[in-house]
């Protein structure tokens, strides 16, 4: 039996470490500007039998990388990717399988140096697990 938060623990903990950018679980830091990666990890529906007891659980891993250009926003979810395609978090959850990808675009977030939009680019990876 796996709980949420063992789930989201051993999902999380598959994320590696990127020299230069600070990474953020949930929300950036009040205050602080990019580069940055944020995580999150949330579970998006439950399998039940006949009598209602839960089976299994899915999951969803969002990452979403800012920066200022397009290219180390590139290098960066290339790096993940690599590492997170497939990944196996360990007994009782299934490998991540790679759901989508938004491509890079212009966030709202507007770089005070530059006064030119942050470059952004959502990862999403789903996961399941047994009760």
């Amino acid at each position: 039996m796996v709980a949420y938060v063992d789930a989201r623990d051993r999902v999380l903990a598959l994320v590696p470490k990127l020299p230069g950018w600070r990474t953020y679980l949930g929300v950036p830091a009040q205050g602080a500007s990019p580069p940055w990666v944020v995580v999150s990890f949330s579970e998006t529906g439950r399998d039940s039998t006949e009598n209602l007891r839960t089976c299994s659980h899915m999951g969803r891993l969002d990452i979403r990388v800012v920066g200022e250009n397009d290219e180390s926003i590139g290098i960066v979810c290339d790096r993940l990717q690599t590492v997170l395609d497939g990944a196996y978090p360990g007994n009782g959850l299934g490998c991540l399988v790679p759901d989508r990808d938004s491509g890079v675009y212009q966030a709202e977030l507007v770089s005070p140096m530059t006064g030119s939009p942050f470059s952004m680019r959502v990862l999403t990876w789903t996961v399941g697990w047994e009760t």
